[in-house]
């Protein structure tokens, strides 16, 4: 019997050792005091202050880009910042443009303009690390990029009036970019309508979005702070900081009937001849008569490039002056007009780019042709240019 009670009491005492050893090693792991805190994701915890920031960490990159472009006069627009307790955004937009090619480069196809616009996007609401994620699958026409960042790919955007943009899309960690690059190239020859998509011009946007996006990627990563992201972070009580966007303040237009009496008559222009639309901030016209012509002189804030390349036809670079300007020809093909357009940015639009064209027309009341219309527009025109606003 005792034996027995030996045997079974040695059986009943493996049985605590086991027992212990399991509630020993589950309150070694905080089994009995509940469940270990998740761990969570980090990330980045901001963006930079401003695009100043953003576009002085790219700025060898953005001057190739620019090329032959002035970059001293780079337009800065669509400057948009939002802090909000999901995450932050940054968008910047710069424009560098030159939009009238000299007449002694009509030959070359040179750059008329360029823009790159910056979106920055960061995501800071708590996540629980390990946890899978839903990645959103390409686009089909997106190509994958290898070394920038995480899940890079480009994509070809074709816009209106053959132009096309590349997009190239890229993260790190909880920080996302989008690059969008665009152009406008002189076609190279006199008469012929500029290009906004060519596989030449494709390439030189879709190498400049990479190396753009690749200097980003490495300022960014070293500046920008990073934390954890908690539930207890994620919760405040304080107010996002709202959305700021800069943009230049609208300027009326020039108008056009400023011109003094001495320049009209010195152009062969009757000066009590004139007649005048009301000007507005947006527009102005006046015109006057000749012995043999009729000239109006418009003001508008339109951009230029969407004026003289989209509206017009068989633009020709000349010199009125020492102002460079297109001659073109109107969208009307039986109209015997000859138009003159000139460079001359006086306001902003509502995204904040630049705008402003002065176009100068002539009609022949004896049916000359349209070259001798045109010779004797620029002949004209030299005076009363002197009085417009000052070109690019």
């Amino acid at each position: 019997m005792f034996g027995k009670l030996i045997g079974a009491g040695s059986r009943s005492w493996q049985s605590i050792v086991v027992v212990g050893a399991v509630v020993a090693a589950c309150c070694s792991c905080g089994g009995l005091t509940g469940p270990s805190e998740p761990q969570y994701t980090s990330g980045y915890s901001a963006l930079p202050a401003s695009c100043g920031e953003v576009l002085t960490a790219a700025g060898d990159e953005l001057r190739q880009f620019a090329g032959s472009l002035p970059t001293a006069g780079a337009q800065l627009v669509n400057t948009f910042k939002n802090d909000t307790w999901v995450g932050d955004t940054l968008n910047c937009t710069v424009i560098y443009e030159d939009p009238i090619p000299h007449p002694d480069k009509v030959s070359t196809p040179e750059s008329l303009s360029r823009t790159v616009t910056i979106n920055l996007l960061t995501v800071t609401t708590p996540a629980i690390a390990g946890q899978t994620t839903t990645t959103t699958a390409a686009s089909p026409a997106s190509t994958p990029v290898r070394g920038i960042g995480d899940q890079a790919t480009l994509t070809a955007l074709p816009l209106e009036k053959n132009q096309a943009q590349m997009r190239l899309d890229t993260k790190l960690d909880n920080l996302s970019l989008e690059i969008d690059t665009q152009g406008l190239n002189w076609s190279g020859a006199s008469g012929a309508a500029p290009t906004g998509d060519s596989p030449e011009l494709r390439k030189d946007l879709t190498s400049s979005a990479e190396s753009i996006a690749k200097a980003l990627i490495h300022h960014l990563s070293e500046t920008l702070p990073r934390k954890t992201f908690r539930p207890d972070a994620a919760t405040t009580t304080s107010a996002p900081t709202p959305a700021t966007t800069t943009k230049p303040a609208p300027q009326p237009v020039w108008d056009p009937c400023t011109i003094p009496d001495a320049d009209l008559a010195a152009a062969g222009l009757n000066p009590q001849s004139k007649k005048a639309d009301s000007p507005d901030t947006h527009s102005g016209r006046c015109w006057w008569t000749s012995p043999s012509y009729h000239v109006d002189v418009f003001t508008w804030d339109s951009r230029f490039t969407d004026w003289a390349y989209e509206v017009h036809t068989q633009p020709r670079p000349v010199m009125v002056g020492n102002r460079r300007a297109l001659l073109v020809n109107s969208d009307i093909p039986t109209d015997p007009g000859c138009i003159l357009l000139f460079d001359i940015p006086q306001t902003t639009d509502i995204h904040g780019v630049r705008t402003g064209v002065v176009q100068i027309e002539a009609r022949d009341d004896t049916a000359s042709s349209r070259d001798a219309v045109c010779a004797e527009l620029t002949r004209l025109a030299v005076p009363l240019s002197q009085h417009f606003p000052a070109s690019r």
